[in-house]
């Protein structure tokens, strides 16, 4: 015997038909709150990136374009009185080598690492937050181990060009300094290790002095590098560690050495030991 298709009720009929109005009515809805948030997302980018760039009006890059050798001093210069009217917590100048996207100021709230976590530099929320200095360290990089935080941007600003030392082989043999710019003196460093960690290992430690912690935090950096640079290291060389976010882990950190020192108003290169000294006379 031949089946015949039920036909549907009227009832059902409309019930189907309400049903798949709402679904279209929900995708809808998401497709546009989703678009509301990529564009406010954007816009939170682009404002951020402005006040940065504001603070850049402050800093005078040598032109790369010129023929004459540069000394690595010569770089960049900042002008903190007009930096500091824009921010006075402002502590320093991060700018690295051969990178056009780490080239920002270094704001500090003492003792509260989640001040600047999402704050721009003028004090209102931003998604990229600032760069910004671990708040037990003292304010003048005079300790042995000191910890700059930024966030890791997709468009590659703050610390996202970071995960380059990692991502590209020969990315490091181009930059393997990055420059920290204080009022009248720049400190250069040269990078010796990277590595992904977790949010609580033990390098995220602060070290003032230097000692047997210290001499171990140094083991500790050198055994998980990612890519052995054959850059020695000892207790007697103070440290800047670069912390971002990581794509494969919690955290992704650079660390460097201070190799060199100048005093912009003397023109005179410092030793280790005038270095030290000029961190305690100028805190």
């Amino acid at each position: 015997m031949r089946e015949t298709k039920r036909k549907p009720k009227s009832g059902e009929r409309k019930k189907s038909g309400l049903v798949y109005n709402i679904l279209i009515a929900v995708c809808f809805l998401v497709i546009v709150y989703s678009g509301m948030r990529i564009l406010l997302t954007l816009k939170d980018y682009h404002d951020s990136e402005q006040v940065y760039q504001n603070a850049r009006n402050t800093v005078t890059l040598a032109d790369s374009s010129k023929e004459q050798p540069r000394e690595w001093y010569q770089q960049v210069t900042v002008n903190f009185p007009d930096l500091l009217k824009q921010n006075d917590t402002v502590k320093a100048w991060i700018y690295m080598e051969n990178n056009d996207h780490v080239n920002y100021p270094v704001l500090y709230k003492e003792n509260d690492d989640n001040y600047w976590l999402r704050k721009s530099m003028d004090g209102k929320y931003a998604i990229a937050g600032s760069i910004f200095l671990e708040g037990k360290n003292r304010p003048n990089f005079e300790d042995c181990h000191s910890l700059v935080y930024g966030h890791q941007m997709n468009n590659k600003t703050m610390f996202g060009s970071l995960s380059d030392y990692k991502d590209d082989p020969n990315y490091y043999e181009g930059h393997m300094y990055f420059q920290i710019i204080r009022g009248d003196v720049v400190y250069r460093y040269q990078v010796f290790a990277w590595s992904d960690q977790n949010e609580n290992s033990d390098v995220y430690a602060v070290y003032r002095d230097k000692g047997e912690d210290y001499a171990r935090y140094l083991e500790l950096l050198q055994r998980d590098a990612m890519t052995k640079t054959n850059v020695p290291v000892s207790t007697d060389d103070k440290v800047v560690t670069l912390s971002t976010c990581s794509k494969t882990s919690d955290r992704f950190i650079v660390s460097g050495k201070r190799v060199a020192a100048y005093v912009y108003a003397t023109g005179q290169l410092l030793d280790e030991a005038q270095a030290n000294a000029y961190e305690s006379q100028n805190p």
